[in-house]
């Protein structure tokens, strides 16, 4: 996982040109980390990198990537008409909270200790886990082997205000 960008950092930054490190492809922009962030990271909020927008005025801006919403996520950081970053007054960045370590990879082992023993992995979606079929929750009657697609998995969150995840959805799943 990325560090969050340091003030030290974003001060350095702040003096390179980001304009020469921009490509753009029909209506999309891409920063080429590569040639502008050598020794820093892409600003980050506490939900992660962000991403660069920019609106009908020419104004350009880091903000959060998961949620559209400046009341949910207030992350900012400007660019000049130059190019160079522009910190706003102060910025909140709490720490990330993330897994123990040993957390990490927990449903695939869960998934392999149930195959392992010749049982057939179910879903859980209360859980958020593999289970066996004997379980306390309602569980989808198709095994995890069986379903057609793996979007199935996980239920799409539909808010417009972020963590909007529309290729999860049965419309797409079902290509309407």
């Amino acid at each position: 996982m990325k560090k969050q960008i340091s003030k030290k950092k974003l001060k350095q930054n702040s003096q390179q040109n980001i304009n020469c490190s921009i490509r753009k492809r029909l209506n999309i922009e891409v920063l080429d980390e590569t040639k502008f962030f050598e020794e820093a990271d892409i600003p980050n909020c506490k939900h992660g990198p962000c991403l660069l927008f920019s609106n009908s005025l020419g104004e350009k801006w880091f903000s959060c990537a998961i949620y559209r919403s400046s009341k949910l996520c207030g992350f900012r950081i400007n660019l000049s008409k130059d190019g160079t970053l522009i910190q706003n007054k102060k910025i909140n960045r709490p720490k990330i909270q993330t897994l123990p370590i040993e957390e990490y990879g927990i449903l695939r082992r869960r998934f392999d200790e149930l195959t392992k023993i010749g049982t057939n992995p179910f879903w859980c979606k209360q859980c958020f886990n593999f289970v066996s079929k004997e379980h306390e929750h309602k569980l989808d009657e198709n095994c995890f082997d069986s379903w057609p697609s793996p979007f199935q998995i996980i239920d799409a969150i539909k808010d417009n205000s972020g963590e909007a995840v529309g290729f999860l959805s049965k419309e797409i799943r079902e290509g309407q």
